[in-house]
């Protein structure tokens, strides 16, 4: 399975607009991507070529209905399926002070293991990277933030909406075969750390919620022998890693054409929230979503800061006293 993700916003926070990420679920295995490809060459193929930039994409923001309703009937709704799932968040309704204890809450993490690393004479490559990472982390604006958690969030949720989906319609083999391929047009040479936050805070996340498995599934299953390794304390966990960083990239949607489907769906959500546009487009895509509830809009609750940090460490030290002691 691809996973392919696009955004649309500028996540200014003032902005009232709902900006997303988006993510398109295109099937990879027995030939279905290349049937996808097709379809989707085959549409934009069809288009005048005043609707291409000079890279030979598509321009969304000069496309009127009818094409949106060709490339529902003739990309979307075809053989194989295309399923989707999205996070939105409306910037101006955040308070800018509580997301910046957000920020400041998984700093002062990453300076606490920092510091523990130090103390246990931790490899200096390994402590050079924690250190340039947590200074990287820190000079991220507002703004950034609050598109690297919507990023997070929509990585994190679509993986367990595979999950589900796989599950429920026995496609296993698009489980054994994951690979996210992300927009890289927001990015910028100095967001080097991207892909390490994502995987850090996606694999802190999944402690409190636990990617979905059948309990028949046993040890040989396929998914379990790729994916299930075994942790601290004899624990069994999933392998984020074989995910998150062997098979995620951000990449230019003109090279790869599951972005460019990821971002019609999201030209398409944003004219639906933005502008109340294209409604019978929006339907069909909700009735598509991988599972009933695949919409996350982001908020932001306030919290204790000096609380939750200590909190952070108590358990962190519970965990080095069980590992130690086992």
């Amino acid at each position: 399975m691809i996973i392919a993700v696009d955004e649309t916003g500028n996540f200014d926070e003032n902005s009232a607009d709902r900006h997303f990420f988006v993510a398109a679920f295109i099937q990879s295995e027995n030939g279905n991507l290349e049937r996808k490809i097709e379809q989707l060459t085959n549409w934009e193929n069809s288009l005048p070529d005043e609707l291409r930039n000079n890279k030979g994409e598509v321009k969304g923001s000069a496309l009127k209905e009818e094409h949106f309703q060709k490339f529902i009937l003739n990309v979307f709704l075809e053989d194989p399926e295309i399923r989707s799932s999205y996070v939105s968040i409306i910037p101006k309704e955040t308070n800018p002070d509580v997301v910046k204890k957000y920020l400041d809450i998984e700093v002062e993490q990453i300076k606490y293991s920092l510091e523990k690393f130090k103390k246990v004479g931790t490899r200096k490559s390994n402590l050079n990277f924690l250190d340039q990472y947590w200074r990287w982390l820190n000079k991220r604006s507002i703004r950034e933030y609050l598109k690297m958690m919507c990023l997070k969030n929509c990585l994190r949720d679509t993986l367990h909406n595979l999950m589900v989906y796989c599950i429920i319609k026995d496609r296993v083999d698009e489980i054994l075969n994951i690979q996210y391929k992300i927009d890289r047009d927001f990015l910028n040479d100095e967001n080097i750390y991207w892909s390490d936050y994502l995987r850090k805070s996606i694999e802190n996340d999944s402690k409190r919620k636990p990617f979905p498995m059948l309990d028949t599934w046993g040890d040989d299953h396929p998914v379990k022998k790729k994916y299930v390794i075994e942790g601290n304390e004899g624990r069994k966990g999933f392998d984020l890693n074989s995910i998150f960083r062997d098979n995620l990239s951000f990449l230019e949607s003109h090279e790869h054409p599951e972005i460019r489907i990821a971002d019609i769906l999201a030209i398409i959500l944003n004219r639906y929230w933005n502008r109340g546009e294209l409604k019978r487009e929006h339907e069909v895509l909700t009735n598509r979503l991988t599972v009933k509830d695949a919409h996350i809009q982001l908020k932001f609750d306030d919290f204790d800061f000096d609380q939750q940090l200590k909190e952070y460490i108590e358990e962190d030290k519970i965990r080095e006293a069980k590992t130690a002691g086992g």
